[in-house]
């Protein structure tokens, strides 16, 4: 099972977990990229954290216009 942060066109690869793309070495792409190892890929669990941590401050912030 391949990484849902790993873009593939043609035969160019790159990494979406973060804000900036990253193009993993053919090492990265076979040890983590495209099978479940994926998980412990030090991209993918930055962009998880990331993403967690985004939706934490977007819910503890008040919405302008929005009363809570």
């Amino acid at each position: 099972m391949k990484c849902a942060y790993l873009i593939v066109a043609g035969n160019i690869s790159a990494c979406a977990a973060l804000e900036r793309p990253y193009v993993p070495s053919l090492s990265d792409l076979k040890e983590y990229c495209k099978n479940i190892e994926h998980r412990s890929c030090p991209f993918y669990l930055r962009g998880i954290i990331c993403m967690d941590q985004a939706e934490r401050s977007s819910r503890s912030s008040p919405q302008i216009g929005h009363p809570q």
